[in-house]
């Protein structure tokens, strides 16, 4: 093989998307990958898209926020603002519970978020 057949195959090895039990160089498996299979998942019906979530201060918290749409706007505002999103004009328990999630990655552990937009983009690329 030449030395150009060999750049070819390395840049083609490099472009392909890898097999779930590949490991980083930190020996974890890659959630990119992981999180493409997972939204494949969903798109097939194999796996569900909604969550369950068994916690009763955040239910409590949710019934209140819903029983007052003014202070419910006020939250989901400023979780939006922490996104650096464009704010909206009201916010049901889902999206205050979307955004809360994200402002709690986006806070605690960047890289995953970087991971989950990084699967997305390739996701959305690959059904074209």
């Amino acid at each position: 093989m030449s030395d150009e057949d060999d750049e070819i195959a390395e840049l083609r090895a490099q472009s392909e998307r890898g097999s779930r039990l590949e490991e980083d160089d930190s020996g974890a498996v890659d959630l990119v990958d992981d999180i493409i299979d997972a939204l494949d998942a969903i798109e097939n019906g194999d796996q569900r898209k909604t969550i369950a979530l068994r916690d009763q201060s955040a239910a409590a918290l949710l019934t209140a926020l819903m029983e007052n749409p003014e202070r419910s706007k006020q939250v989901g505002d400023e979780l939006r603002e922490a996104l650096d999103r464009d704010v909206d004009d009201e916010y049901d328990r889902s999206e205050i519970v979307r955004l809360a999630l994200r402002v709690g990655l986006q806070h605690a552990s960047p890289d995953v978020v970087e991971d989950l937009q990084a699967a997305h983009q390739e996701h959305a690329s690959n059904r074209f």
